[in-house]
C-alpha cells in the first residue's frame, strides 16, 4: 500500500486542516488508512488515547472530561461529518458548525475514529480504481502549453 495522501483544505489560519469523513461516506482505502492509524495510537494505563508523538498533557485532558459530556461532544461533531457526507469537515468547519470551541472539537477526532464513525478523507488521486479522464488529461497538457 501507497503511502496515503491526506486531504487537506485552508483552515482559519490559512494552513492546511486534515478532513475527515463520516465512516458511511469513506471508501474502503479511507477506512483502512484510518485503521492502520489507529493501531500505531497508544492507549495510557486510564485508557486515554495519546500516541507516542503527543504533547504530555494529552493524556492528561483526555482523562479531565466526563465519559457523558465526552460522548454528547462527539455526537455533535459525528452528526456533523455525517450531514457533510462526502465532502467531510475540517477541524474549523466542525466548530463552525457545532457551535463548539475549537479545543472541544479537536480531541473528538482521535475519539470518532476509533469508534469507527470517522475516516481520514484522502486526495481522489490517491484511491485505486480512479483515474483522471482523458478530457482533463487534455486540459491539463492544453494548460502546460500555454504557460
Amino acid at each position: 500500500m501507497t503511502d496515503p495522501k491526506y486531504l487537506k483544505r485552508p483552515g482559519a489560519s490559512g494552513r492546511g486542516q486534515q478532513v475527515f469523513k463520516h465512516w458511511d461516506f469513506a471508501s474502503e482505502r479511507e477506512r483502512q488508512v484510518t485503521l492502520d492509524e489507529n493501531d500505531r495510537e497508544i492507549h495510557d494505563k486510564d485508557g486515554a488515547l495519546a500516541r507516542d508523538t503527543d504533547h504530555e498533557t494529552s493524556a492528561e485532558a483526555a482523562r479531565s472530561i466526563s465519559g457523558e459530556e465526552a460522548t454528547r461532544l462527539e455526537n455533535m461533531v459525528a452528526t456533523a461529518t455525517w450531514n457533510a457526507k462526502h465532502g467531510g469537515l475540517t477541524w474549523d468547519e466542525a466548530a463552525r458548525i457545532t457551535g463548539l470551541d475549537k479545543a472541544s472539537v479537536s480531541p473528538r477526532w482521535k475519539s470518532l475514529r476509533h469508534r469507527r464513525l470517522i475516516a481520514f478523507a484522502l486526495r481522489a488521486s490517491n484511491r485505486p480504481g480512479r483515474r483522471r479522464s482523458r478530457r482533463n488529461k487534455s486540459q491539463r497538457h492544453a494548460r502546460s502549453l500555454l504557460a
